[in-house]
């Protein structure tokens, strides 16, 4: 008997009921109608609901017998997909935006799958992408289950180009080895092909970039694995499988009756297709001076984690990337970084200017250089780089501008601009050597002692960042003034105390490096928090500092005991000193370059704002930073009005903020929903970075900005976009940490080993998924976050 005879809510893909769209959606539909013609997976369909009504008892005893039908008495691995009845549209595709769960094995966890697929049609982020399209009606959701395709290559393929220039003419094939998420979260650099659709000519053949893949674990979910070299040399379609795929392609357009996008995947010589839906509107925006076709984008969550203003998109694009950019050209990069700002968010690029099959090479040269610089890296920050930043900060400060309006205020301004490149040159000047100075321990410890040592070589380095153990201390120190001047009325004390960690620490504070985030300076009551957040811990920095460097120096001692060989047991000893000199580093230079120039530079442009309000060019002086760069030159030149434009650009700001963003690689002349979200790897389980080994298990608070963090508990799992050195009070008294950006080098991770505390970090999609009150693992050694329980967990 066939199961959509048997169950009226569930139809097996195929079947009577399933083309339509109004009862499973246009993905599942479309599926249903290229099945007797296509390769396509078999699979039911949970037919449309109510998101809000799940889960439904009924409904999940018809799921469990279509499974059991559709496993036949086996342990079956499938993949369970959205299928809204307003997703994949000509209008909008809805790609990525509602959650995705792949290899998922057992009744139970397919149940658990579909229900929170349903759900995900009703989060925030599926609601903002409905209002920001327009799109009208209940929300109604199907939901798709087939069984898994273990791919070894995955591709995805326009039917017809989408950028408008090429006027249908081409075919384009992006192809990547393994699942398929590497291409759509931007793990992976896809190879792209493109071919003349009539003749099927190849036009170019784009090499991609691809270390690791992810593939189906054997007991469900997914795993990343390293990709061995012989795959990375050969392109992941040959030119009979490029053909096949092509073939195939063209096929389902005619059969759909338009240009389509198609996802796909081969296994051995088989080809399946997994999704196909019409190719939905292209919009352009400039990107000036660029190449079109190879370009793709990376939102900047690190630096700028949300919407920035015209000034800040300007510190990105003028200062920070040029700087990086100057040091590239200076070093002889095999790479080189853009920077723009689209809908008020910060987007980079990485070209790489040497050949695929030389890159390999040029990398392992560029380690080698920088491991031989590393050597040198911290005599010529204090002889060359602090020197030379006292400088900077010194003209910047003295930025003219009470003078008369002219070529000479302009000239200033000019200047100022061009020593906060050079300062962000020095950044990345000191940044590379220290990173390669920490790889070179961790590979070391690899070759003596294996990948799990590796993994925890970063303790061996621990406790020794001075400005952030400072931090701490001060911190704490303040807290134990305000304890006693509330016992004793000694409300003086206070405020002396107040005043020296802001004469020691104001500059800290940012949220983001756009210049109008706000520093302990700016707002001094926020140091007052962070000092009682750092008053209620349980242990003193002293004490947690000196725990730490005993156990690192217990590790080392442990690892010296396991060699047995004197020049390997030096070769580690060496590691390990190059390494403690380096790493503190680069929290080091965070203190006294990214954050002293951010306010530095913030401070100055305020100046310029109150001379633009006498001027009656602005309104407020923070109006500043609506305005850019080549505008405030323009005002200098001679005052010109420009109050209604800022009011504009507000507002805009505003529009901006209330926007979901694209994340992953976003193709550069496509419109941003076209990739938007992100799909989860397996049932309630997140992966990203190990980066702080340890297993935590707290209640979630999603914190954004410091705003956010009276709600987080002591204990409890700090889910955030990125850190900086000002959230130091909190995470002391997290219990694990949960960022969406960064990688083990980055700030979250070298704090939260610093501390003590696990930590997974670069966990795409972690804000979308994890919200507050939700129980959450952090697994730091695995590089996992699972979702325990629910929302307003009460533990």
């Amino acid at each position: 008997m066939s199961l959509h005879r048997a169950f009226a809510s569930v139809l097996t893909l195929g079947a009577p009921g399933t083309e339509r769209d109004d009862l499973v959606g246009a993905k599942a539909a479309a599926l249903a109608r290229l099945a007797a013609a296509a390769p396509v997976p078999p699979g039911f369909c949970v037919t449309a609901l109510d998101p809000r009504r799940v889960p439904d008892p009924t409904l999940e005893r018809d799921i469990r017998r279509a499974y059991e039908s559709l496993a036949a008495e086996r342990p079956l691995a499938v993949a369970v997909r959205s299928s809204a009845l307003d997703e994949d549209g000509a209008a909008a595709s809805f790609a990525g935006i509602h959650d995705t769960f792949l290899n998922v094995v057992g009744a139970d966890d397919v149940v658990a799958a579909v229900w929170a697929c349903a759900r995900s049609a009703v989060a925030d982020v599926a609601l903002a992408y409905r209002a920001r399209l327009g799109v009208p009606g209940e929300v109604r959701i199907a939901v798709l289950v087939q069984v898994m395709v273990p791919a070894d290559v995955s591709f995805v393929a326009f039917s017809s180009n989408p950028l408008p220039k090429h006027d249908g003419a081409e075919l384009v094939v992006s192809a990547a080895r393994g699942l398929g998420a590497v291409i759509a979260d931007g793990t992976a650099r896809p190879d792209t092909y493109r071919l003349l659709r009539d003749t099927r000519e190849m036009i170019e053949h784009r090499r991609g970039d691809q270390s690791a893949r992810l593939v189906a674990s054997a007991g469900g979910g997914v795993a990343t694995e390293p990709l061995p070299a012989r795959e990375r040399a050969e392109p992941p379609l040959d030119s009979g499988a490029l053909r096949e795929v092509t073939e195939l392609v063209l096929r389902i357009e005619r059969l759909v009756g338009q240009p389509v996008d198609v996802e796909g995947a081969r296994v051995g010589d088989s080809l399946f297709v997994l999704q196909a839906r019409p190719i939905t509107r292209t919009t352009r925006f400039p990107l000036d001076g660029l190449d079109e076709e190879a370009t793709s984008w990376l939102r900047e969550d690190i630096h700028f984690p949300a919407v920035v203003t015209p000034m800040g998109g300007d510190y990105a694009r003028l200062g920070m990337y040029a700087g990086l950019r100057r040091m590239q050209d200076e070093l002889g990069w095999t790479s080189r970084a853009d920077a723009v700002v689209f809908n008020g968010r910060v987007y980079v690029r990485w070209h790489y200017m040497s050949p695929a099959d030389e890159l390999d090479e040029a990398r392992r040269r560029l380690e080698v250089e920088n491991l031989e610089r590393a050597r040198t890296v911290v005599a010529r920050w204090h002889r060359t780089v602090v020197p030379r930043l006292r400088a900077i900060y010194a003209e910047i400060g003295c930025l003219d501008v009470d003078g008369p309006p002219g070529r000479q205020r302009v000239a200033a301004w000019r200047a100022v601009w061009s020593v906060i490149e050079e300062a962000w040159y020095w950044h990345f000047v000191v940044l590379y050597p220290c990173f390669a100075g920490a790889r070179h321990l961790a590979a070391t410890c690899r070759d003596l002692f294996g990948e799990e040592t590796a993994a925890n070589a970063w303790r061996l380095t621990v406790g020794r960042v001075e400005t952030m153990h400072q931090v701490e201390v001060d911190l704490w120190t303040l807290a134990e003034i305000e304890r006693a001047a509330s016992a004793t009325d000694a409300g003086g004390d206070l405020a002396r105390a107040l005043d020296r960690c802001l004469a020691a620490h104001g500059h800290l504070g940012a949220e983001s490096d756009d210049l109008a985030a706000t520093t302990w300076a700016d707002e001094p009551s926020r140091v007052l928090a962070e000092a009682r957040r750092m008053g209620a811990t349980d242990v003193s920095p002293g004490d947690r500092r000196a725990a730490t460097l005993a156990a690192g120096d217990a590790l080392l001692a442990e690892l010296r005991g396991r060699v047995a060989d004197e020049a390997d047991r030096t070769r580690l000893d060496e590691a390990v000193a190059l390494a403690r000199a380096v790493f503190p580093l680069v929290e080091d230079h965070n203190y006294w370059l990214d954050r002293m120039l951010h306010a530095t530079t913030r401070a100055a442009l305020l100046r310029v704002g109150a001379r633009c309000v006498a001027d009656e060019v602005l309104e407020r002086a923070d109006d500043i930073w609506y305005l850019h760069v080549d505008e405030v030159a323009d005002v200098m030149a001679g005052p010109q009005d420009r109050r209604e434009l800022v009011r504009r650009r507000r507002d805009e700001w505003r529009d901006w903020s209330r926007l979901m963003p694209a994340v992953g690689p976003v193709a550069a002349a496509v419109e941003t929903e076209e990739r938007a979200g992100v799909a989860l790897p397996a049932v309630t389980r997140l992966r990203g970075v190990a980066a702080s080994p340890g297993v935590a298990v707290g209640v979630a608070t999603v914190v954004r900005t410091s705003a956010d963090a009276a709600r987080a508990p002591a204990g409890g799992v700090l889910v955030c976009p990125n850190t900086n050195m000002s959230w130091v009070a909190l995470m002391a008294r997290a219990g694990g940490l949960v960022t969406s950006a960064g990688g083990e080098l980055s700030h979250g991770a070298i704090v939260a080993r610093e501390l003590g505390i696990p930590a997974v970090v670069g966990v795409r999609g972690a804000l979308d998924v994890i919200a507050d009150g939700m129980l959450v693992e952090v697994d730091g050694a695995a590089g996992v976050v699972r979702i325990v329980a629910g929302g307003d967990h009460q533990g």
